[in-house]
């Protein structure tokens, strides 16, 4: 009787599984749909600033993050350019 339950939960285990990795895959598909939208998604995170231990809450989109980015290494690569002369 004992087999017979523990069979029956690790089949039914077994299924959640399958099901769950089927809807994983529509997850991916749906994501690369949504990559536009995810770029007008606000993202909050919590900074702290130079010399300080308080953090200052920065609420900005997706795309001004990754713009925000680009700028910093851009003027980072300037930077090293001044410095070592090239």
């Amino acid at each position: 009787m004992k087999l017979k339950a523990l069979f029956t939960a690790l089949s039914l285990c077994v299924l959640a599984g399958c099901a769950s990795t089927e809807s994983a895959q529509s997850d991916v598909e749906g994501k690369e749909a949504n990559t536009q939208m995810a770029d007008n998604d606000v993202v909050c995170e919590s900074r702290a600033s130079v010399g300080s231990h308080m953090k200052k809450r920065v609420c900005k989109t997706r795309a001004q993050m990754k713009k925000d980015e680009e700028e910093a290494a851009r003027y980072m690569k300037s930077e090293r350019r001044t410095v070592n002369g090239n």
